[in-house]
């Protein structure tokens, strides 16, 4: 995976700091077995700084990194307590020295934690499911017309068709769409599956909830039914299945629509996914379509 094996370069660079830093710290007061000066070594936070915020740049949208707030805090306290260090010496540095040792040590544990966690990594697949079923519609003719189709039947199975196609979409990425019922709710449960995966339980599922919109009018109002249903449902029937907390709420329409920020209601995240059937310039999404999943993956 692509973000894995360039945090593992960045963690590699933090590490190699770390270690140096507890060296020069250890021999401050003989300067024969310094291996660097501590303002030199300082200095080299900026590089570190540089590689992490890119790597936050690059990889933010992928959803794995949950605790980047935390992350962006202790970067803005670390720059700000690094500037000017031409101007100090003596005394002066090693303070700045053993902060700066805390607040990486403590960016590289939050962003080790964020990527360790397999509800993430289960998040993530089920997120690049839904950019290679939209760019499927659009680079594909066959599937396009597929899709499309679907307005043309009766209203009370628009919504029922569309859902069962992107339960068969699912499947072929190992993501198990199950029904379940309870009295008068009935919602998707999306668990993906891998073999010999020790986490095969309810604990490894999120919950989905489709909806139609015909036009950008109605696009708000559907999302907002949508959140109040799938949060209904959890409230009253998943407590016991463990479900995790981010819920996708597929909303599908003709044209594109927009892409709304992710909600929040009582600690759960509704992540919102726009399904179209009708791309404009499909050579031009398909290219950024593309260019999303890569980066996410």
């Amino acid at each position: 995976m692509k973000i894995m094996s360039e945090w593992k370069r960045i963690e590699s660079g933090i590490n190699s700091y770390l270690e140096t830093t507890k060296v020069i710290c250890q021999y401050r007061n003989n300067a024969d077995l310094q291996i660097s000066t501590p303002k030199d070594h300082l200095k080299k936070t900026e590089e570190i700084l540089s590689k992490i915020n890119n790597f936050i740049t690059n990889f933010e949208r992928t959803g794995l990194l949950i605790s980047i707030e935390n992350v962006k805090k202790l970067l803005k306290k670390i720059k700000n307590g690094s500037e000017d260090i031409d101007k100090k010496s003596g005394s002066h540095i090693y303070p700045l020295l053993i902060d700066s040792f805390s607040i990486l040590a403590d960016i590289r544990e939050i962003i080790k934690y964020d990527l360790s966690d397999t509800q993430k990594e289960i998040r993530r697949h089920i997120g690049n499911a839904f950019v290679h079923l939209q760019y499927s519609i659009i680079a594909d003719e066959e599937i396009q017309k597929k899709w499309h189709s679907v307005w043309e039947t009766e209203v009370p199975q628009k919504e029922i068709k569309f859902e069962t196609m992107g339960r068969n979409h699912l499947l072929s990425h190992k993501i198990w769409a199950h029904k379940i019922k309870a009295p008068k709710e009935e919602t998707d449960l999306v668990l993906k599956e891998l073999e010999e995966d020790p986490n095969l339980s309810p604990e490894g599922a999120s919950l989905t909830e489709w909806k139609i919109a015909n036009n950008k009018k109605e696009y708000n109002h559907v999302i907002d039914i949508a959140l109040e249903q799938s949060h209904l449902y959890t409230e009253r029937c998943l407590f016991a299945t463990k479900l995790k907390n981010t819920i996708y709420l597929v909303i599908v329409s003709q044209e594109k629509l927009s892409d709304p920020e992710d909600r929040e209601k009582d600690g759960k995240i509704f992540r919102i996914i726009n399904i179209h059937t009708k791309p404009k310039n499909t050579s031009e999404q398909a290219k950024k379509i593309l260019q999303r999943k890569r980066n996410d993956t």
